[in-house]
């Protein structure tokens, strides 16, 4: 069990790397963007943070019960 506990908390500092990568790049792309072009980029951005964040997250892998109920 602390093994499947210590991965959930490699994937999800690894989903977190991934995230704050995304919004650096995020960052530099929309400082050079007119407004019209960020009006466009807006629901983009906010649907690639939104699925970076949640991919796996529903629970990160660990599951109760033994491991033959698992299968």
């Amino acid at each position: 069990m602390l093994q499947r506990l210590d991965h959930a908390v490699d994937v999800a500092r690894d989903r977190l790397t991934a995230v704050e990568d995304i919004v650096a790049a995020a960052k530099k792309l929309y400082a050079g963007l007119t407004p019209e072009q960020r009006s466009v980029a807006d629901p983009r951005l906010a649907s690639a943070i939104a699925a970076a964040a949640d991919s796996g997250s529903a629970n990160s892998g660990i599951r109760p019960g033994p491991p033959e109920a698992r299968k």
